[in-house]
């Protein structure tokens, strides 16, 4: 019934599990690991496991069905998720203009916390993209992983290790996720909708990630729906996008897409070294160019018409 539907992970999930049938959950833990490999997905499972999970006595344990429904419909009252969209709505501000998880966002989490339960025997608090909490709100949550309530459960979901501070990392149960194989990229691609060929091509080029599959998919429909414009195409793609408030996010998503889909060329005798190799030079150039914030459209258009060159795309399209 839970974690049947994830693929990968299954160490960790065997882990998570056992420690909730022998009764011996940590109050604070750290889910580290690559983006998009399902780290929030196995968070909320394990979340909506221990909310249902009902210990009546040493031999009698049972699953409440209810708290699986409230739980599956978003209204568990024992349950938060702390993500950029949850501080959004306490702050009554747009989900786009959020940054950074801000200490009045932690200020709302803790009393939560301190709250008692009151429906299951515990409370659950995930907080989402935890490295991307501000210093002060990291050092506002620090009490609260050294001395936390006895029936408040705290994960924390980051990718980045650096960005969190030692002392967060030292109180919590830290849980290692590495990637997705490419056969596990593939079939959850699959089960999304995406045709086997495209599939086949995303889990390839996403080094193990859903999370860059679904953007390199993105990058693909965008230049096959321009395909039309000709050697216009990255002049048109750069008009259309420069004024996103993510451009340099997504300049960078770019190259790493081409980077990926360079290799994969190499590796499937599409092109050659030397091309790929010299496109790989320029794009540490264009890298470069990005740290010191020089003009992102010149970067995008120049990046763009050195790929759909090398790689004849206005011909052959890309890969799918």
């Amino acid at each position: 019934m839970f974690f049947s539907n994830i693929k990968g992970h299954k160490k960790n999930i065997e882990f998570l599990k056992k420690i909730v049938e022998d009764g011996n959950l940590s109050s604070s833990f750290l889910f580290l690991g690559p983006s998009g490999v399902g780290k929030k997905i196995v968070a909320l499972e394990f979340a909506r496991y221990i909310l249902s999970y009902k210990s009546n006595d040493l031999y009698s344990k049972s699953i409440d069905e209810e708290s699986v429904r409230m739980f599956e419909r978003g209204v568990h009252p024992d349950f938060l998720l702390v993500d950029l969209a949850y501080q959004a709505g306490i702050l009554g501000e747009d989900e786009e203009e959020q940054k950074s998880i801000k200490i009045d966002t932690i200020r709302s989490l803790i009393k939560f916390a301190y709250l008692a339960p009151s429906f299951s025997e515990k409370k659950m608090i995930i907080i989402d993209d935890a490295d991307r909490m501000t210093v002060e709100a990291q050092n506002a949550i620090l009490k609260t992983l050294e001395e936390p309530p006895s029936s408040t459960i705290i994960i924390l979901i980051a990718s980045n290790q650096n960005l969190l501070l030692p002392t967060i990392i030292s109180r919590c149960n830290v849980i290692k996720f590495s990637r997705l194989s490419h056969n596990e990229v593939m079939d959850i691609l699959i089960e999304k909708g995406f045709e086997f060929k495209k599939a086949e091509l995303l889990s390839s080029i996403s080094n193990g990630s859903v999370y860059l599959a679904m953007r390199y998919s993105e990058i693909i429909d965008m230049l096959s729906s321009d395909v039309k414009y000709g050697m216009l195409l990255p002049f048109i793609i750069s008009s259309k996008i420069s004024k996103r408030p993510d451009l340099k996010e997504f300049l960078l998503m770019l190259l790493n897409f081409i980077n990926s889909y360079i290799y994969f060329g190499i590796k499937k005798g599409s092109i050659s070294m030397e091309d790929g190799f010299s496109l790989i030079k320029e794009n540490k150039r264009y890298l470069d160019y990005l740290r010191h914030n020089v003009n992102y459209r010149l970067i995008l258009e120049l990046s763009l018409y050195k790929f759909l060159k090398v790689f004849n795309y206005f011909k052959k399209g890309v890969g799918v």
